[in-house]
C-alpha cells in the first residue's frame, strides 16, 4: 500500500488514546534480580514515581465492551518477571521495564518530538546501565478511540469519515445493520523488513446505542539493531505512522479534528 507524503499538522481535536513504544532485547537476568536504582536516577526527575507488579497478565485488547481509556494495551499474554513501572506525577505517562523490554506508554501525547525525547533518555539509561546485547523487537503504536459526538460529527456515516477500503460492510447498503465489526491487516513497509498491523474495531458503548471506532496500528520491525539503529529505525516507523492515518481517515473527519499548522519546538 503506498504511504503518500502529506503536510504534517497538530489536531485541537486529538483522536488519539494512547501511543505506545516497545522495544525488546535478550533476556537481562539482572533486572530481574536486582533493584533497578541506578536506572531510576537517570529518569527521576521526570519520572519520580514506582512500584513493582509481580506474576500479571496483561492482555493486548480487553472484551466487550471496550472502555475509552486501554492501559497498556501492548503487552500481551502472562508474566513471571519483574516488572518495575515507573510514573509521571500524573500517571499519564509510564515506563515498564523487565527483563526482556522496555515500553514507553502516554495517553497524553502531543507530538512525536517530546515523545522520543524520551525515548532517547530510556534507551540511553537501558544500554549504559544494562548493556543489552542489541535490540531484537521495537513497536510504536498508535490507538486512535473516534468519537463522532466529541467531534461535532453525530449525525455523520461511518462511511462520511473512513475511507470505505477499511470500513467493509459499514460502506455497503447493510451498514444500518452492522453491530459489531472487525478488520485486521499486516502491511509492508518501505524497507521490506517492517510491517505495520493493524486493527479497526467498531466499539459498541455499553448502555447507550453508540459506537466509537478504533484505529490501532502497531508498527514494528523484528530484526536486530543496535542502540543508534534503534532510533533511526523509530523515526522511519513515525514517519509512516503519520502518512498512514491520513490515509484512513477522510477529509471531512480530518477538518472536524481542527488541524493546525505544525511548527518545530
Amino acid at each position: 500500500m503506498p504511504f503518500p507524503d502529506v503536510k504534517r499538522v497538530i489536531y485541537k481535536k486529538n483522536t488519539l488514546n494512547n501511543v505506545i513504544c516497545e522495544l525488546r532485547f535478550p533476556p537481562i537476568l539482572r533486572i530481574d534480580t536486582e533493584v533497578p536504582s541506578k536506572f531510576q536516577e537517570k529518569i527521576i526527575k521526570h519520572f519520580p514515581l514506582y512500584s513493582e507488579v509481580k506474576n500479571t497478565i496483561q492482555v493486548s485488547l480487553p472484551s466487550n465492551p471496550l472502555p475509552l481509556k486501554i492501559i497498556n494495551p501492548v503487552f500481551m499474554g502472562a508474566t513471571n518477571t519483574r516488572n518495575h513501572e515507573f510514573s509521571n506525577e500524573n500517571g499519564s505517562m509510564k515506563i515498564i521495564l523487565n527483563r526482556t523490554y522496555i515500553s514507553l506508554a502516554t495517553s497524553k501525547y502531543e507530538r512525536w518530538e517530546n515523545f522520543v525525547q524520551t525515548l532517547q533518555l530510556l534507551l540511553d539509561a537501558l544500554f549504559e546501565i544494562y548493556s543489552p546485547a542489541f535490540i531484537t523487537r521495537i513497536s510504536l503504536r498508535y490507538i486512535n478511540i473516534i468519537d463522532k459526538d466529541l467531534l461535532g460529527l453525530k449525525d455523520s456515516e461511518w462511511k462520511e469519515l473512513i475511507q470505505p477500503e477499511f470500513l467493509g460492510l459499514l460502506s455497503s447498503d447493510f451498514r444500518n445493520s452492522v453491530r459489531e465489526f472487525q478488520s485486521t491487516y499486516e502491511i509492508n513497509l518501505k524497507d521490506n523488513i517492517s510491517k505495520v498491523r493493524l486493527l479497526i474495531w467498531l466499539l459498541p458503548i455499553l448502555n447507550s446505542g453508540k459506537t466509537n471506532f478504533m484505529i490501532n496500528s502497531d508498527f514494528y520491525c523484528a530484526q536486530k539493531l543496535m542502540q543508534k539503529e534503534s532510533m533511526e529505525k523509530l523515526y522511519f516507523l513515525h514517519l509512516r505512522s503519520t502518512r498512514f492515518i491520513r490515509k484512513i481517515i477522510t477529509d471531512k473527519l480530518h477538518i472536524a479534528m481542527e488541524p493546525t499548522d505544525y511548527e518545530h519546538n
